[in-house]
């Protein structure tokens, strides 16, 4: 069979048949008909959790801690953890493969936005991890058995078609997206012992802890819809790690979201994973069987936070603990000082100082395939468990973080994704990114100036004749608009009024930031009120004196494309502006940015006592195809140019000893 080069998505997916599965677009979430779904999945989602939620009745499957291949030798380990995907074909596919290449060939953090074909000089090899973890959001935009196999399955089963069967071990934790069916999917497909690809899944539940060498631990917990963890959950975790959990142990904690960087907006955030870090993992009852009995230490901590949902790659690192409250008695600290390095004294502003092994480190990473979301709203350091939050902490509870030095998408990138969706040159431009969202502003402005016409019949029964009928039929248009965008601003105030109302009894959002915030997101307001009315009241004034000479249905056509294309236009200009919490988050979801696309790849030795974490990213995604047979009668989709972008590092290896700073706090 004769390869067929070039292909799209689109294209590519007209061989479904071929392929055993149909390559889709990423989803585009401006689309009408896409928020209306979705809006009506996460309410019912919302609602009935709490009457139906599956954690409850996961307690039937049995499950212990998953113990991996070579779990209590001291060899080294490689795995990878990727969050997000199943979005769009040509991002998801490409992340797929580079998980599945025996041998990744990936260059240095030579800076943003760096060619694939650049100089190889600083270019190292990582070997394929042994086990995948997927943290969240396998499938989008809501969970269905067709959904997952198109968007999840079948590219990474097409990825990892020529690696050995059952070459590596799958674990899934569920994301919200997960969550939109109840998380019926989600269980069929991860918690039956399935093939996936190469991967071979072994979680009963949706939740695990998992021993990945000796005194290092991996743990899963499932909070649902970011509400709460269930009392079977607990129960698990109880039963199977207080036994096993001993001094000196390392925990890698993944959660569906980093709620740690949501704290400085919503300050009770981090509530319900800090009570399970304290009284799960890090403490334990003195008698399993009294609820009052004391806590006691069970001697681990967690040294490495994990988590997607936020799609973009971030790492806060615990700062170094100086005060006395935090220190550990001083025996302790020097026989460990005396095993463990030193703090560097590379600048903090410098992205190649390596961060100190003993700090904590906080990672975000949901580079996987869905699109690119900024990093606006990430604050310099944060303090976990929030100081503000209710019940207050104890103040020897509260750990600080910094902001690591490198994020992605950085600056440079994040300035050319802000221009992409108000580009008309662009492929990213709003309108032609999402053509139903610009046909329904088309079908909105016209809408509006039915109501113009409406209100100027109305006008024109009660209008003061004018000495000039030229001068009454504008005078008559002009009253109108006035009528209608009256009425117009003080609905969107009281909806406005009404949102911060609902949004302050919901949580409780502080500081001067979200008070900035807050003023642009109503400066964008009044700005978009201002772009519709110059363009529907200039629409409705040319049609109603019709200065053209043009007869209805051709002021029809010109007002729905005309208006379709400039309220487009002036939505994107809008939403380009806005802080991130108002109309601004409309920014990265309207763009659906496919490129800029990574996973972690992990590093455990055991030997060293020492877990390196590499943040990849391919800085763009492959786009035209060509089909390749394989042996038998499937084929396989390949890059069309016949060469896979080469990955990058986005910041230098994130060294984390087993060991940190000691004391009783969360770090």
């Amino acid at each position: 069979m004769a390869t067929r080069p070039g292909l799209t998505q689109k294209q590519l997916a007209l061989h479904a048949d071929e392929l055993g599965y149909e390559p889709r677009r990423a989803v585009r979430w401006l689309s009408p008909s896409q928020l209306i779904n979705s809006g009506i999945q996460v309410a019912i989602a919302q609602q009935f959790a709490d009457f139906a939620d599956r954690r409850d009745v996961q307690s039937a499957y049995p499950q212990g801690i998953i113990a991996i291949d070579g779990s209590e030798s001291d060899d080294e380990l490689w795995f990878d953890f990727v969050a997000d995907l199943g979005d769009g074909f040509d991002a998801t596919y490409t992340v797929a493969h580079l998980l599945s290449e025996p041998q990744l060939a990936v260059r240095g953090s030579g800076g943003e936005g760096r060619d694939h074909t650049g100089d190889a000089g600083d270019e190292r090899m990582l070997p394929r991890g042994s086990l995948l973890v997927m943290g969240g959001d396998e499938v989008y935009p809501t969970a269905s058995d067709r959904a997952y196999l198109d968007r999840t399955v079948g590219p990474y089963a097409a990825a990892s078609a020529d690696l050995p069967r059952r070459s590596g071990t799958l674990l899934a934790l569920p994301g919200n997206h997960d969550w939109y069916d109840g998380l019926a999917s989600f269980l069929r497909l991860f918690t039956r012992g399935h093939d996936f690809g190469a991967w071979r899944t072994v979680q009963r539940r949706s939740y695990f802890a998992v021993k990945l060498r000796p005194k290092w631990w991996l743990v899963a917990v499932d909070a649902q819809l970011g509400t709460t963890i269930d009392e079977p959950q607990f129960a698990y975790f109880r039963d199977t790690l207080w036994p096993e959990l001993a001094e000196g142990d390392a925990i890698i904690l993944c959660t569906a979201s980093p709620y740690w960087e949501t704290t400085p907006y919503d300050a009770d955030a981090f509530n319900a994973t800090a009570w399970f870090e304290k009284h799960i993992l890090r403490n334990k009852l003195s008698d399993p069987n009294d609820p009052d009995s004391p806590l006691v230490p069970t001697g681990a901590k967690v040294r490495l936070w994990l988590s997607g949902d936020h799609h973009h790659y971030s790492r806060y690192e615990q700062k170094s603990p100086i005060a006395p409250e935090h220190a550990e008695p001083a025996t302790l600290r020097d026989a460990r000082l005396r095993r463990a390095p030193q703090e560097p004294r590379a600048s903090r502003n410098d992205p190649t100082a390596a961060p100190d092994q003993r700090r904590t480190q906080l990672i975000t990473n949901g580079l996987g395939g869905a699109y690119t979301m900024g990093i606006d709203r990430l604050a310099p350091s944060i303090q976990l468990p929030d100081p503000q939050s209710r019940p207050a902490p104890d103040p020897d509870e509260v750990v600080d973080f910094e902001a690591g030095p490198v994020r992605f998408p950085g600056p440079k990138l994040a300035r050319r994704m802000n221009g992409l969706l108000a580009g008309p040159l662009t492929r990213y431009w709003l309108p032609r990114r999402n053509p139903l969202f610009a046909t329904s502003m088309g079908i909105g402005m016209l809408l509006l100036v039915g109501v113009l016409w409406l209100a100027d019949l109305a006008v024109r029964s009660f209008h003061v004749h004018w000495a000039d009928p030229v001068q009454t039929r504008w005078g008559d248009a002009l009253i109108a608009i006035g009528v209608v965008f009256v009425v117009l601003p003080l609905a969107m105030a009281m909806a406005s009024g009404y949102t911060s109302w609902r949004r302050g009894r919901a949580r409780r959002r502080r500081g001067a930031e979200v008070q900035r915030e807050e003023g642009f997101g109503v400066l964008s307001f009044v700005v978009g009120y201002l772009a519709a009315l110059v363009i529907v009241g200039g629409l409705f004034l040319l049609s109603a004196v019709d200065m053209w000479g043009l007869w209805g249905v051709a002021w029809i056509g010109i007002i729905a494309v005309v208006g379709g294309v400039l309220g487009s236009q002036a939505f994107a200009l809008v939403v380009l502006f806005s802080p991130p919490s108002a109309i601004g988050d409309f920014k990265a979801t309207g763009l659906a940015y496919e490129d800029g696309k990574g996973f972690l790849r992990l590093h455990l030795d055991p030997k060293t006592d020492e877990l390196t974490v590499y943040p990849i990213v391919v800085d763009r995604t492959v786009h035209r195809w060509s089909l390749d047979p394989l042996p038998g009668s499937s084929v396989v989709p390949t890059p069309a140019s016949g060469e896979w972008p080469v990955p990058r590092l986005i910041e230098e290896p994130i060294r984390v000893a087993r060991e940190g700073f000691g004391g009783s706090a969360l770090a």
